[in-house]
């Protein structure tokens, strides 16, 4: 089993969840030998900045 993690900024927070959910999971859901996938939000520090996780468990 391989698991692969995503660290990232989004460029527009506003609108990451919606892109996010109608394109990117879609085809993260086509992944051959995809077992699991969470995708996780999370404010960071006093500037409020958004950081995107995203943890993939593949077979």
């Amino acid at each position: 089993m391989r698991r692969l993690t995503v660290l990232y900024r989004p460029l527009a927070p506003e609108h990451f969840r919606e892109c996010c959910v109608t394109t990117h999971l879609p085809l993260v859901a086509k992944l051959p030998g995809l077992l699991r996938f969470d995708v996780h939000q999370a404010v960071i520090g006093l500037s409020w900045s958004l950081i995107c996780l995203d943890k993939l468990m593949l077979n």
